[in-house]
């Protein structure tokens, strides 16, 4: 068992020390280091020395299936700094079970992974008990449509996405199909002006699901869409901007009838939180005077300066056209709450 760069520390037993990087909980399994940028980098070295890492993702994933073991509680660690691209599907290939991958650095020094050449190039997760963390994933060609590909059971994303261009845009982020507890949580990085982007996630015929996702830019359809086979128990969070979109329309979209979902998501275009989900459109989670009046103003049919008694007229009088105007359902807003509210403003 090698040594760290550290006098008095084992490699394996604390991967991150050497590094001077938060370290994961002890494992039973194997560590490997990989690194890009490392002087003695190479994919012949056995990789569980900081010192000498292996040089790609994939050469650490073939060591681990070499060894036949799975489900034991072995690491990857991608060192800071540490970029690659791949060109091909499933070129880096997930396929041994239990398997976590962590990005080691902070902001730009995260382990960079691009996608270029094949829109099919991806990094495949096949085998169940998989994790990644704290990796960036970069648009290297146009219409990406699978980065990140999860075919498998018990699974967690925790990434980020960045486009490259307006026109060097995926058409998604994580694809995920025909699975079980799936935990995501994903950071995009988008442009307002976009050529390909269709969603961030997108999930077929999955089960038990937790997506948190932070997405900014533009997209043709929702941020996180349903499609092909319905998906159940699937609960989404987070912040969602689309560009020139205020009624979160392009939120959470399901293209498939059947699904089971909900989200609380607050809406950066439309300014407030909206909650909602299978069982009930996403629509405002509360309403009060003030977001009320904003809303009849943006619709041109209540002058701002109205006191609350007035309001109170104007909203029996046009809830169902409102309603159609900005895509949330005013029906159920009880005018008698505004006497309670006050009067000021």
């Amino acid at each position: 068992m090698p040594l760290s760069a550290m006098p008095g520390l084992i490699a394996t037993q604390n991967p991150a020390a050497s590094l001077s990087h938060p370290a994961p909980l002890a494992t039973t399994g194997k560590v490997i280091f990989v690194s890009s940028t490392r002087p003695g980098r190479g994919d012949d070295n056995v990789g569980d020395d900081a010192l000498r890492p292996k040089a790609t993702w994939a050469a650490a994933l073939r060591t681990l299936r070499d060894s036949a073991y799975t489900n034991r509680g072995d690491q990857i660690w991608l060192m800071p700094g540490h970029a690659e691209t791949i060109t091909t599907a499933a070129a880096i290939p997930m396929n041994v079970a239990g398997v976590s991958v962590f990005g080691m650095g902070r902001g730009a020094s995260r382990p960079q992974i691009t996608f270029a050449t094949s829109i099919a190039a991806s990094i495949a997760i096949s085998a169940a008990n998989c994790s990644i963390y704290n990796v960036v994933g970069i648009a290297g060609i146009a219409g990406l449509t699978q980065p990140f590909d999860v075919t498998a059971n018990d699974c967690t994303l925790n990434i980020e996405w960045q486009d490259a261009s307006t026109t060097v845009d995926a058409q998604r982020a994580v694809l995920a199909t025909n699975v079980n507890r799936l935990d995501v949580t994903c950071i995009y990085r988008g442009f307002t002006t976009v050529s390909n982007v269709v969603n961030a996630v997108r999930l077929s015929g999955c089960n038990h699901v937790n997506v948190l996702l932070d997405a900014y830019g533009n997209n043709s359809v929702g941020w996180v869409d349903f499609v092909t086979t319905p998906s159940t128990n699937v609960f989404v969070k987070g912040k969602m901007y689309t560009y020139n979109v205020r009624n979160g329309s392009h939120n959470v979209v399901s293209s498939v009838t059947g699904s089971v979902w909900g989200a609380e998501i607050w809406d950066l275009g439309a300014g407030m939180l909206v909650s909602g989900g299978s069982g009930s459109a996403l629509a405002p989670a509360y309403l009060n005077v003030g977001r009320l009046r904003a809303v009849l103003a943006a619709a041109g049919l209540l002058n701002i300066a109205d006191d609350v008694s007035q309001t109170r007229i104007e909203v029996r009088q046009v809830r169902a056209g409102v309603s159609e105007l900005v895509d949330y359902d005013l029906a159920d807003v009880d005018t008698e709450d505004l006497e309670t509210v006050g009067t000021s403003g």
